[in-house]
């Protein structure tokens, strides 16, 4: 599979990092592959000894999971384009249903946040009275993202 890298910033005129598309250092046409990417970061002197092992994860197809949602709740998800959930979405999402305290650990973009959005819009659609503290560690989210 070839990475996708339209949002690799520009890092300055005088810096190793600059705009993929730009580098004369790929051999393959158009985005590089993920072996000519990861090549191009470990010589890089901006990554020195930042890599220290990498791992190639073969695909796995998603497995998908069912949870008992009222049909109002059901049809928001639909009009949003969320036609099934995964089985971890699936699992936590039944169980703060329940009532029981969750803590989800994927890794990012792997639908967390709809979990709990969705057991709040849930609560809500059963009374519009009910309110949600949302509550973030925004310097660790800043250090982990930036």
């Amino acid at each position: 599979n070839d990475a996708c890298f339209d949002d690799v910033p520009e890092i300055g005129n005088n810096s190793s990092l600059y705009r993929l598309e730009e580098s004369k250092l790929f051999e393959s046409k158009g985005k590089p592959s993920v072996e000519e990417f990861l090549n191009f970061i470990k010589t890089t002197p901006f990554y020195r000894d930042q890599i220290h092992h990498i791992v190639k994860i073969k695909s796995q197809k998603p497995r998908y999971g069912v949870v008992p949602l009222s049909e109002n709740m059901q049809a928001v998800l639909k009009a949003y384009g969320y036609r099934r959930m995964y089985t971890h979405q699936a699992t936590a999402l039944g169980k703060i249903l329940q009532g029981k305290n969750v803590v989800i650990a994927t890794s990012t973009s792997s639908g967390k946040s709809l979990v709990y959005n969705i057991a709040i819009i849930s609560e809500a659609m059963k009374d519009p009275r009910m309110t949600a503290l949302y509550i973030f560690p925004t310097k660790a989210l800043a250090q982990d993202q930036s």
